[in-house]
Formats: C-alpha cells, sequence, structure tokens
C-alpha cells in the first residue's frame, strides 16, 4: 500500500490515537476496559512504554502500545498492551508490521517474552496472536460484586 508510514508515537498523536481506539475496541460492558489520554501518554512519557503508529496520508490508522514496567518483578517480561488497526486497513498486514516494530524495540531493551490478553470471544484477535506465534498459557476471570 502507498503512502503508508511507520513511526514512534508522538505527544501529537495522543488524542488520535484515543478517538481510534475508542471508537474501534472496548465497550462500557467490559469490566478490564481502560482507555484513557493520560493511559496513553504514559507509553510516550515513561521510561517503560514503546509505543508506534501507522500514518496513512498524514491520518494514524493504526497503533501499538506495550509496557515491560513488570520488569521488576519477573525480569524480561513485558506486557502487550493495545494494538489496532482501522477497518479500512485491515488485513494489509499492518498489525503484523507494527507488532515486529514492538518486539523489535523490547529486545533491544533487554525483554525475553511478551504477554497478552484478550476476551474469549475475539476470535480475530486470538487467530492474529497465534499466527505470531503467542501461545495460550493460562486463562483467568475477571470476577465483580456490586455494593
Amino acid at each position: 500500500m502507498e503512502n503508508i508510514e511507520y513511526r514512534s508515537m508522538q505527544k501529537e498523536d495522543i488524542d488520535c490515537i484515543y478517538k481510534l481506539g475508542k471508537e474501534n475496541f472496548g465497550s462500557e460492558t467490559q469490566y478490564s476496559w481502560d482507555w484513557s489520554i493520560s493511559k496513553i501518554k504514559e507509553y510516550i512519557t515513561s521510561s517503560f512504554g514503546t509505543a508506534f503508529v501507522c500514518v496513512h496520508e498524514d491520518k494514524i490508522v493504526g497503533f501499538a502500545l506495550a509496557q515491560n514496567k513488570y520488569s521488576e518483578q519477573k525480569k524480561g517480561l513485558a506486557w502487550f498492551t493495545y494494538i489496532m488497526v482501522s477497518n479500512d486497513f485491515q488485513s494489509k498486514g499492518i498489525a503484523k508490521k507494527l507488532l515486529s516494530m514492538v518486539e523489535s524495540s523490547l529486545k533491544e531493551k533487554g525483554v525475553k517474552e511478551i504477554i497478552t490478553d484478550i476476551y474469549e470471544d475475539n476470535k480475530n484477535s486470538l487467530n492474529f496472536f497465534e499466527k505470531q506465534g503467542f501461545e495460550i498459557k493460562e486463562k483467568w476471570f475477571i470476577l465483580a460484586k456490586k455494593i
């Protein structure tokens, strides 16, 4: 695809990434849904963040965010937190390229293993990550109680 650029996320990208993420994944019914401008900002203002974007004709059409702040507790571990590609740009290798960029960056930081989580019914994401070499290691539950 022409006019595609991959680069590190910049501060001026935050609002666009927030809007893109809010429009395309997560919902009010998901308990673990935690998406905010301040959270996105951490990926470029902290030493533990890794963030890349895909741009087409000056518009962000995809992004990938990861963090290795847990490596103090478990050496060499990073959490692949978010990846999103606009519907019009899916199935064009963009997510695969963004994931590859994240992996390369984390490897340079000494990361040896990347983990992520996916909702059980999100078959597209599950298939994508399995094709990229990820394996299911454990299942976990989110519990809630009204008080």
